[in-house]
């Protein structure tokens, strides 16, 4: 079996890290959004090593916890948080099959 190198999963979880922090701006939750781009922009810019791999999944793990923390107040939060730009029902949740995809094997 062919094994994934952090290199290999820096695309793939950058781009879950995205769709996150969109998922995050979507619930109304801007400031925290802020600061995980901020973070995913300064891992994303350095060595593509383990090291990096492991922000990077970090970042995705918090993203996860802001979103499964934030209980959306009112009718309009829920309908934001659960209808995404593509029209699809749900968040869009895709770092999480991106994270699996990119870990090691």
């Amino acid at each position: 079996m062919e094994t994934s190198t952090a290199a290999e999963a820096f695309p793939a979880l950058y781009r879950a890290i995205l769709d996150g922090i969109a998922d995050m701006e979507r619930a109304g939750l801007r400031a925290a959004a802020h600061e995980v781009r901020r973070d995913a922009t300064a891992a994303y810019s350095g060595a593509w090593g383990e090291a990096g791999r492991r922000r990077l999944t970090g970042l995705v793990d918090r993203i996860e916890g802001v979103l499964a923390a934030h209980q959306p107040t009112g009718e309009a939060d829920r309908l934001a948080f659960r209808v995404r730009p593509d029209g699809h029902a749900g968040t869009s949740r895709s770092w999480s099959a991106l994270r699996r995809v990119a870990q090691p094997r």
